[in-house]
């Protein structure tokens, strides 16, 4: 999967402990009137919107081993209306889809630890679990929402496997705990996708007797450009070929003891083929 500017937990140094969990219910939306193009610059395209309900687990199977997954329920990819601004009318209604993501699965080695630094690595599977097709007849009756039906996509319709490199630390700031991380991963994609290689570093600070967690992040996806995925002609979230350096805040505070709420924002530094716009997101967590 590479939709642009879905952040998905799952780059952890700190292998779950045998029995323990970590469960995570998030909601994130997207909404974007404009784009980069395959050259970088920002161009404008009709308001397209993209929300997904997901739940994100990590649960530890035995010392060093945890499984990791992301299960988004509920996806809609939707457009607003285009309304003529001299004569009101309606030129393109409003067109979506709503179904089941693509959902990953994976397992987390806990490799070994330094004083100071821990190591880990990641296998990941992503499952086209997805609808890659779109609007079609049976959707709608709508010859020009028709044109444009393959772009609202709730997944690529690929199977991929993306196995990664994990390195953190915890550290000081005075008296406050902190902790850097990094992820080094490569996608192999299918289907005529291009491969990817992702690189993330993230840097967390921790207040109030460890309750809240404030902490900063960058991603980077690269195409390997080594695909023969042809292009849509509208644009989609779900692109052969996307690239972006997307940076992202996010806040968690533990209300009660296991129990608390998260909130995020991320935005698009750089790109090519991906929507141009702020994501926000929003989700309650159990850590027990």
């Amino acid at each position: 999967m590479s939709c642009f500017l879905i952040s998905i937990p799952g780059n952890s140094q700190w292998v779950k402990e045998k029995g323990k969990s970590y469960i995570k219910l998030n909601t994130w939306h997207l909404l974007a009137d404009k784009h980069f193009t395959d050259s970088g610059k920002s161009d404008p395209n009709a308001t397209r919107g993209l929300s997904i309900h997901s739940i994100y687990f990590q649960y530890g199977l035995a010392n060093r081993i945890s499984i990791v997954g992301y299960i988004p329920f509920s996806v809609t990819a939707y457009q607003f209306a285009q309304v003529s601004e001299t004569t009101g009318d309606i030129l393109l209604p409003r067109g979506s889809l709503s179904s089941f993501g693509d959902a990953e699965l994976g397992l987390e080695f806990g490799l070994f630890n330094t004083r100071s630094w821990v190591f880990s690595s990641t296998l990941k599977a992503s499952l086209p679990t997805g609808n890659s097709e779109g609007i079609t007849e049976q959707d709608t009756d709508n010859d020009e929402l028709l044109d444009i039906g393959a772009s609202f996509q709730t997944g690529d319709g690929e199977f991929n496997l993306q196995p990664g490199f994990n390195m953190g630390t915890g550290y000081s700031v005075g008296k406050t705990p902190s902790y850097f991380k990094s992820n080094l991963g490569y996608n192999f994609r299918t289907k005529g996708f291009s491969d990817e290689l992702h690189i993330a570093l993230e840097n967390g600070f921790q207040f109030l007797d460890n309750r809240l967690l404030v902490l900063g992040a960058l991603h980077l996806t690269k195409s390997m450009k080594n695909g023969d995925q042809q292009s849509l002609d509208d644009v989609s979230f779900f692109v052969d070929k996307l690239e972006s350096l997307v940076a992202r805040v996010e806040t968690s505070f533990e209300l009660f003891d296991h129990f608390g709420i998260s909130f995020g924002l991320a935005h698009p530094v750089w790109g090519r083929l991906g929507f141009e716009a702020t994501s926000i997101s929003g989700g309650v967590y159990l850590d027990y």
